[in-house]
């Protein structure tokens, strides 16, 4: 800045700002899960991952909903990095198959260079064994999504999709033939019987039972 004082004298001045650094969260989310096909009544885990890799804090709601053939069993969370990445607070809010978390206060990387700040969501659930999903042969597609606030108060939004899951079934015929195969009989003779079990699906079945009353005038012999 130049100015002149009354006597008409020159004078120069120079006056600079401090640099200072806007620290923004940077908020990225996957979900996860990769344990394969899966059977009515198997457990199911996934894995939601929060990752900051900005130098701001940042108030993180996660949304996630589960497909209705999943039973929620419990969920757990933690750090995924070395660094301090400890909320201020988690908590959880559901309804239904509906899922909600709240991180208060998550922590920014501590500057450019350091690794990003990362919280894990582990999910377990079980696959619905009762007669109504029993024929469900796909878990859909999982999209979770996160919204954050900023130091500014701004709501930002992102997603990610998780891998859908094959449910493997089993599909139990039974079929029950005799021989000789004629309607009369007389006394003495042999009726033999046979009782075949197939299971036609792409799942184990277990705990088959097969009752069968003989008719009257039969004796079970082997």
């Amino acid at each position: 800045m130049t100015y002149y004082d009354g006597a008409g004298n020159r004078s120069d001045t120079n006056k600079s700002a401090n640099l200072f650094t806007v620290k923004y969260p940077v908020i990225e989310i996957s979900k996860v899960y990769v344990e394969g096909d899966k059977q009515p009544g198997d457990l199911v885990h996934y894995n939601i991952s929060i990752i900051n890799k900005g130098l701001g804090f940042a108030n993180v709601t996660i949304n996630d909903t589960f497909d209705s053939s999943l039973e929620i069993i419990n969920w757990t969370n933690g750090s995924c990095s070395s660094v301090p990445s400890n909320p201020e607070q988690v908590s959880n809010s559901s309804s239904g198959n509906f899922y909600q978390w709240n991180l208060t206060k998550l922590p920014g990387k501590q500057n450019a260079l350091t690794q990003d700040v990362c919280w894990n969501i582990y999910i377990t659930a079980k696959v619905k064994s009762d007669d109504f999903y029993y024929n469900k042969t796909r878990i859909d597609n999982n999209t979770v999504n996160v919204s954050w606030t900023d130091n500014n108060g701004t709501t930002r939004t992102t997603t990610n999709t998780s891998a859908g899951i094959d449910i493997l079934t089993a599909n139990v015929t039974i079929n029950k033939t005799s021989t000789p195969e004629r309607v009369n009989v007389s006394p003495g003779d042999n009726v033999i019987y046979i009782i075949e079990v197939k299971n036609r699906g792409n799942g184990t079945a277990y705990n088959i039972q097969i009752n069968d009353t003989l008719p009257e005038g039969l004796k079970n012999i082997t």
